[in-house]
This record gives C-alpha cells, sequence and structure tokens, in this order.
C-alpha cells in the first residue's frame, strides 16, 4: 500500500490521519482537568452524564482546533479578552455546578444519586466550558498539526477530516473515562453514595476554584 495515498479531497495521507488519531487519543486519555471531570460527573450523576460531559469536552476540541486552522494564537489582544472572559465563566459556572450537586439529596438505599433536575445540557456546558477555558490548547494544536498537515494550505475538507478525527479520538477516550467513572461508582456500597456525590461536588468546586485562580 503507498504510505503516501491522500484521504480524498483531503491534503492528510492515510498513514498522517492513523497518527494523528492515534496521538489524539493517547493524550485525551491522560489525566488532566476534563478526565477528572468526566469521570466525576459519571460517577455521581450516571454514564448518561458522562457522555453528554465528554461530548461537551469533544465539542470545546472541536472550536479550539477550528480557532488553530484560522490562525488565532495566543499573541492577540483578543485572545488574551476572550481566555480571561470564558476562565471566569466557566470557573463560577462549575463552582454553581458543584454547589448545586452537593446539595442534593439522596434517598437512603438508592444506587445512584437523584438526578431530578440535573440537566444533560448542564453536564455538555460543564465540558465544554472547560474546555474552552484551557484555550492555551490552541497552542497545543498549532505545534501538533504541522507534523500532519501544512496548516496554510489547509482546505475546508482537511478540516472536516480533522475535525472527525479529533471527535473519534477525544470522544473515545473520555466516554473511556465516563465508563471507568460509572463502573467504580457501582463498586461503592449504598451507603457510601451520598459520601461519593459530595466527592464530585468537591472535584467541581475545585476545578472551578482552579480555573478562577490561574
Amino acid at each position: 500500500m503507498d504510505n503516501d495515498v491522500v484521504i480524498a479531497n483531503s491534503g492528510l495521507t492515510v498513514i498522517a490521519a492513523a497518527a494523528l488519531l492515534g496521538t489524539g487519543f493517547v493524550v485525551a486519555l491522560g489525566p488532566s482537568l476534563s478526565s477528572i471531570l468526566v469521570a466525576s460527573r459519571s460517577s455521581t450523576l450516571g454514564l448518561v452524564h458522562g457522555a453528554y460531559t465528554a461530548a461537551g469536552v469533544v465539542a470545546g476540541d472541536v472550536a479550539l482546533l477550528c480557532a488553530a486552522v484560522l490562525g488565532l494564537t495566543a499573541g492577540t489582544v483578543l485572545f488574551e479578552h476572550v481566555d480571561l472572559a470564558v476562565r471566569y465563566l466557566g470557573g463560577g459556572f462549575l463552582l454553581w455546578l458543584g454547589a448545586r450537586t452537593l446539595l442534593m439529596r439522596q434517598p437512603a438505599g438508592t444506587e445512584q444519586p437523584t438526578v431530578a433536575g440535573v440537566s444533560a445540557a448542564s453536564s455538555f456546558a460543564a465540558g465544554l466550558l472547560l474546555t474552552l477555558a484551557d484555550l492555551k490548547a490552541i497552542a497545543f494544536y498549532l505545534a501538533l498539526l504541522p507534523a500532519f498537515i501544512d496548516l496554510e494550505l489547509a482546505t475546508p475538507p482537511d478540516l472536516m477530516v480533522l475535525v472527525a478525527i479529533i471527535a473519534v479520538s477525544v470522544g473515545g477516550a473520555k466516554l473511556a473515562w465516563a465508563y471507568m467513572g460509572a463502573r467504580s461508582a457501582s463498586a461503592v456500597p449504598p451507603r457510601l453514595r451520598s459520601a461519593l456525590q459530595r466527592l464530585g461536588a468537591i472535584v467541581l468546586i475545585a476545578v472551578g476554584a482552579l480555573l478562577l485562580l490561574r
């Protein structure tokens, strides 16, 4: 098979796409604030909420990828203002979400915390805002992508392929964290569920505080 075979209508070769897919998966699978957030939401509210949080993380990564391809860099005044605004918005939202989770009540003997009133949208927004608050990840994409494709020559089909690769690699890795969070919760005795819920809330508050203070 020719190593220089390119994906249809794209400047990416099959080998480069596979390498980017693997690299993105390995990087996203590592411990990070987003991984901890996904596992926390999954363990306290169930796998569905973990999956929605993972989807929010993917959406944030796709937005940062597009910004990187379009040439947004950390040196612009616009970047600095957007970075500050998103950090405060994301940090404040996570603090509020953590406090709300901390105040949720769990009926005695149940195997999952009560999720009434906790929308999937809030879990998605948590993942999205946390990821966007790390706008310096654009620098990561700017450093990584040129090894696989010339960004100056990137076309709309190239961007579509890159988005698909990042969605699959990051999404797959974060879903693994969601599954691990749900599995760990299932191993916790029912009498300790409320403690697990409080721990998840504390994680949200800690992550929000980190965003605001860094």
